[in-house]
């Protein structure tokens, strides 16, 4: 289950990885996009000024041509005007060239150039009109109109520089808080991986503690219901040696009252048998002291009175070994009734102990982690040692 989770880390890793390069790839672009907008305006824009600053330049070079077609003498100056539109037109070309990489550096440095350029340009157009007449004021005055043109184009190409560095900063400070912003937002998206992470690694382990507690519980009270199971086991099997023994002793006396009873009437049929032999006896006897003589009949009821006295005495005594008898099964009955009722006071005594034995056991289990094998083992270590338990720790619960 570690390795899953370790896979399922560096899985959800990987992607927040490939999300961050594919935003940075956009971003990247877009940033790209953005810095070659105004750039690309710049450009436009400088180039819009350049034509039009051509077209000017062209136009005043087509009429002083123009003016001055028919007149000899200004040839040399014609010359130095075409010298300075040739390097007007270097000019322009080096402005173009510098413009080009749209940096605001370079753009003042193209600027200044073409500033001094047209400057040098017209100081050489102007040297040789100084000493000429009417018609060199004339050019004086159409020369003067392109230096004007010309530093109004400085003015706007520094403003044009100006305005490009101040757009290069924002873009610049754009980037810069889009590089924080991103930063920002990659450390934000680790926090949450980091806590969804954690939170996750907690939601697992919570998952894996409960699943073991409810183990332990189940546990326990599959241990519980053993245990229960095994004491009505054993409480089953003790009323049931109960049930036996009192059957037992039901029947004990069950038998003896019938002995008893047939003791009585064996008695009783002998009584009666005896009572007719002694009937038949007198009967005899009368009919024989009427035979007799008066001698004879006094020897005779002497010695029947012997008899009858010998016989008294014999009654008497079989009376009193009857009585004897009675008294000693009567004694017997006693004691063994005696000896049940203490059975069983030590048989509910017992019950009582171990039931309480089995509480304990139960608590001490839990709270000390005493089982029954502990339990067992201890009775075991004293009956080795040879130590005498008490009335109480003798009476073990089966195991």
């Amino acid at each position: 289950m570690r390795k899953k989770e370790r896979g399922e880390v560096a899985r959800q890793k990987d992607e927040s990885a490939v999300r961050r390069k594919r935003r940075g790839r956009l971003k990247d672009k877009e940033l790209a996009e953005i810095n070659e907008e105004p750039m690309k305006k710049e450009e436009e824009e400088i180039n819009q000024n350049i034509k039009k600053a051509s077209h000017l330049k062209s136009t005043e070079r087509s009429s002083a041509t123009q003016r001055h077609n028919n007149k000899t003498h200004l040839e040399e100056e014609k010359e130095h005007v075409n010298i300075n539109a040739d390097k007007h037109s270097q000019s322009e070309s080096s402005l173009r060239s510098t413009a080009s990489p749209f940096s605001p550096k370079s753009l003042k440095r193209s600027s200044a150039s073409f500033c001094e350029g047209v400057e040098h340009a017209s100081a050489t157009g102007l040297a040789p009109s100084r000493g000429c007449l009417s018609s060199c004021s004339t050019v004086m005055i159409t020369e003067e109109k392109p230096r004007n043109g010309l530093e109004e184009e400085e003015v706007a190409a520094l403003r044009l520089a100006k305005r490009a560095e101040r757009r290069r900063q924002d873009v610049e400070r754009k980037r810069r808080e889009r590089e924080e912003e991103e930063l920002k937002q990659q450390k934000r998206e680790e926090t949450e991986e980091r806590m969804k992470s954690e939170l996750e690694k907690e939601r697992r382990k919570r998952a894996e503690e409960l699943r073991l507690r409810k183990l332990a519980e189940e546990e326990e009270r599959r241990k519980h219901e053993e245990e229960e199971q095994e004491r009505v086991k054993r409480e089953q099997a003790q009323r049931e040696r109960e049930k036996r023994r009192q059957e037992e002793r039901r029947r004990q006396m069950e038998r003896l009252q019938r002995m008893r009873e047939e003791e009585e009437q064996r008695r009783k049929a002998e009584l009666e048998r005896l009572r007719l032999e002694e009937e038949r006896q007198q009967e005899e006897e009368r009919k024989k002291l009427l035979e007799m003589e008066e001698s004879e009949r006094i020897d005779y009821l002497c010695r029947k009175e012997q008899e009858e006295e010998n016989r008294r005495n014999e009654e008497e005594q079989r009376k009193r070994r009857e009585e004897e008898a009675t008294l000693q099964a009567a004694e017997e009955a006693r004691l063994q009734a005696e000896q049940l009722a203490r059975e069983m006071a030590l048989l509910q005594q017992q019950l009582a102990v171990k039931r309480r034995l089995l509480l304990e056991a139960g608590g001490l289990e839990k709270t000390q982690g005493i089982s029954r094998p502990w339990i067992y083992s201890y009775f075991t270590l004293l009956q080795l040692l040879g130590v005498n338990p008490t009335t109480a720790e003798t009476i073990t619960p089966d195991f």
